[in-house]
């Protein structure tokens, strides 16, 4: 067996083991204050024949991969911006820009392709970066073909980065933050994932390549994430798998590789940090997202000091507004201060409709 065969198989047997960790999760996350009335999510149990799992009432399952990269994605066809993610392993990706240029050359001369030279650049390799990146693995060949109808991020904005132990020998793990856009729409989500990897940059063709495992996540519109994470955690960690399936799984790689990882994290691991996360997140993060959201929807806020309102313009009014404030019906307005928690916290107010 060759050295990347060898690695990759190492990768896969963390993968497996912190499956079969799901069966001996005995013991849940404490209840916590859950969403309001109007957002509770109401679940009925799913049985997929080797695992189950509580599925929110009309959500559609995708499931992918077996063992190792066994992945599933739940998502509300209605409101697709709420979303649970799971992914054994993705990947893998590159973690030299000069890496790719090589497989590509070497392909080009005649030698064997790489069937990841699509994926994209992680460097450095951090949690956060990754999860940056991981619309491109999805928006991949490797990606596409493992999961057509997959999760469809883009613009991600790592809002906070929270490192946690990781769960395997020589990986990087974290609690992520982050906003995004999906089919137009801003989301905000919180992933727990880690990524490792798995051989080195020395200069010759299918080196410098890393992975990540154990993906994690939780998503909704934007509005309103934060009265759905408690049910949306909730529905991550009822997932169980079969016995028998995780035997036979561990079964086909324990004889080369038994003994060489600690038990990876499980989903139910995963989803207590993230619940932990949001109830213990720093209000600094809140109004960082609060920015980026702007950032990602070409917006800016200013706010009346004389009623506390805050109120909502494309990029540049500001610039017009400052020129020509006695043209305006409120001509008091103000930028919001960098670490005023309440007024970026409150809802903003369509701007044009005001002035």
């Amino acid at each position: 067996m060759g050295k990347r065969d060898r690695l990759v198989g190492i990768a896969r047997f963390a993968a497996s083991i912190g499956l079969a960790a799901l069966l001996f999760a005995g013991c849940g996350r404490s209840p916590s204050a859950g969403p309001t009335a109007d957002t509770r999510l109401s679940t009925t149990r799913f049985d997929g024949g080797f695992f189950s799992i509580e599925r929110p009432r009309g959500w559609k399952l995708t499931t992918a991969g077996a063992c190792s990269d066994f992945s599933f994605f739940l998502r509300d066809p209605d409101r697709p911006l709420r979303q649970i993610l799971y992914f054994g392993q993705a990947g893998p990706v590159y973690t030299n820009p000069y890496q790719r240029e090589i497989d590509r050359t070497y392909a080009a001369m005649g030698g064997y392709p790489t069937p990841w030279v699509d994926m994209p650049v992680v460097d450095p390799l951090t949690p956060g970066n990754f999860l940056a990146q991981f619309p491109l693995v999805l928006a991949s060949e490797i990606g596409r073909a493992f999961m057509p109808d997959g999760p469809r991020l883009e613009e991600v904005q790592i809002v906070s980065s929270e490192p946690i132990a990781s769960p395997m020998s020589g990986g990087e793990c974290a609690l992520v933050r982050a906003v995004f856009v999906q089919d137009g729409a801003l989301g905000e989500g919180l992933f727990c994932l880690t990524v490792a990897p798995l051989l080195p940059f020395s200069g010759s063709p299918g080196g410098s390549i890393a992975t990540g495992f154990l993906i994690t996540g939780v998503t909704a519109a934007k509005a309103e994430f934060g009265g759905l994470v408690d049910d949306l955690t909730r529905c991550a960690e009822s997932f169980t798998i079969d016995d028998g399936y995780v035997a036979d799984c561990v079964a086909q790689q324990e004889q080369t590789y038994q003994g060489i990882l600690r038990a990876g994290r499980t989903l139910d691991e995963a989803s207590d940090i993230i619940m932990r996360g949001w109830e213990e997140r720093n209000q600094v993060h809140d109004v960082l997202s609060e920015k980026w959201s702007d950032t990602i929807l070409g917006k800016e806020r200013l706010y009346d000091p004389d009623t506390g309102n805050v109120y909502q313009f494309g990029v540049g009014f500001r610039d017009r507004y400052e020129a020509n404030r006695e043209e305006y019906r409120l001509p008091n307005l103000q930028p919001l201060p960098e670490d005023d928690y309440d007024l970026w916290m409150r809802p903003p107010l369509d701007g044009d409709q005001y002035l």
